[in-house]
């Protein structure tokens, strides 16, 4: 772990997913990715950045804990979740829900059928499983949470999450219907209609890399943010997971929250791959909620009006040759640009800026180097958009407090 001072300490875990084939009752490489989460965020690095266990469960079929299929004590069942919050950040506190499913109903100890992908159901023929997330933030920093705190056998509440005392929520990714005027449409419902039961997640394995083992991953964790990503290595596939910061452009008001989601990759049903350059609405994010691709959201002003759909884009267009001379000349001056967010649902206009993520061009690969502090994600073409996120530390594979889970 290396810092950059008090607000930019970045920690990684690299994990090897070895997972099992066709087992659609075991689900075991959607089981290791769970267990590498919950035990990387559980850990010492974590901890010291203010992250905490808030509420787990271990899930069915003789679960005994939160850890690896493979163990003989202490594996994670199907349907085990566990719910993380973030004291420590700059921007409020928030909490973050995972959730592993495989082989069966993603209901656990609750009413609220979990909403991973839109499926609610068993799982059949040849499903392997599911991993989704959530996350919440409240205008007040009050914990979000409605279900019990318990860790072995944690109930979820009905609705998931709760509002503040201001009645005020956000939810990622996006629970509220439509609001406002959205474009090329009129007004649909009232601004700020979440879902009743806030039950919808994220899906972070994107359930079309079922059959690929073994798999890289990668997270990073700040104070202030959560960042995953999921790689085949022998696809052109990939999936990116990003949950942090924004900060709003000079004449807007500060955010009652402030934070955005957003998830991408190369590969169905991930089909917003890296947005359109230079176009505000190019690819949308947060538009549907439990759809199967644009997932995310981004906080509302006035947080009473639940988190909405967004755009991004970067500033201007650049000419081929300016990144591809800095590709030749290999001198690392890469094009570097922010992520502007163009809210489009019932207020339009540019909020702001991401914090903790970036664009870049000009680079040939994905790559991670300690001399930039950043990490590359995005695919071999050398002129496309590459994901840039902040690292310091040691390349992957070297770090050797990173958890491997079943790196056999």
């Amino acid at each position: 772990m290396t810092l950059l001072g008090s607000r930019t300490t970045h920690v990684r875990a690299d994990c090897w997913i070895t997972g099992q084939l066709n087992n659609p009752t075991a689900g075991n490489q959607y089981n290791e990715i769970f267990a590498n989460i919950v035990q990387f965020l559980s850990g010492p690095l974590c901890a010291a950045m203010g992250i905490s266990l808030v509420a787990s469960n271990y899930g069915r079929n003789g679960a005994t804990g939160l850890g690896f299929w493979d163990q003989t004590t202490g594996s994670a069942g199907e349907g085990a979740w566990a719910v993380f919050r973030w004291n420590s950040s700059s921007y409020g506190p928030f909490d973050a829900m995972f959730m592993v499913v495989s082989g069966g109903n993603v209901t656990n100890n609750s009413t609220v059928p979990m909403n991973v992908y839109g499926f609610t159901t068993p799982f059949t023929n040849n499903s392997h499983g599911l991993v989704g997330v959530s996350f919440a933030a409240t205008s007040t920093n009050a914990d979000p949470w409605n279900g019990t705190g318990t860790f072995a056998s944690g109930v979820i509440g009905n609705p998931v999450w709760k509002t503040d005392a201001n009645g005020k929520l956000c939810v990622f990714p996006r629970q509220n219907a439509p609001g406002g005027t959205t474009v090329g449409g009129s007004s649909t419902t009232a601004a700020g209609s979440y879902a009743t039961q806030r039950n919808y997640m994220m899906g972070l394995d994107g359930n079309v890399l079922n059959d690929t083992v073994p798999l890289r991953m990668h997270i990073i964790a700040t104070p202030d943010s959560f960042t995953h990503l999921l790689d085949p290595g022998a696809t052109t596939s990939y999936i990116v997971t990003h949950f942090g910061p924004w900060t709003p452009r000079l004449g807007l008001n500060t955010p009652d929250v402030q934070y955005f989601l957003v998830g991408s990759g190369m590969t169905s049903p991930f089909t917003n791959v890296p947005p359109l350059l230079w176009t505000a609405l190019a690819n949308t994010y947060g538009t549907t909620a439990a759809s199967t691709g644009h997932e995310g959201g981004i906080a509302h002003p006035n947080a009473v009006s639940g988190s909405r759909a967004f755009g991004i884009s970067v500033a201007a267009s650049l000419p081929t040759t300016t990144y591809w001379n800095n590709l030749m000349s290999g001198s690392g001056a890469y094009d570097v640009l922010p992520l502007y967010f163009t809210m489009y649902d019932g207020d339009i206009g540019i909020m702001g800026t991401a914090n903790e993520a970036q664009y870049v061009y000009g680079v040939p690969t994905h790559s991670v180097t300690p001399q930039s502090s950043s990490v590359v994600i995005g695919n071999s073409t050398p002129l496309s958009a590459k994901w840039v996120f902040p690292w310091a530390g040691p390349p992957p594979g070297s770090l050797p407090l990173s958890n491997r889970g079943n790196d056999t």
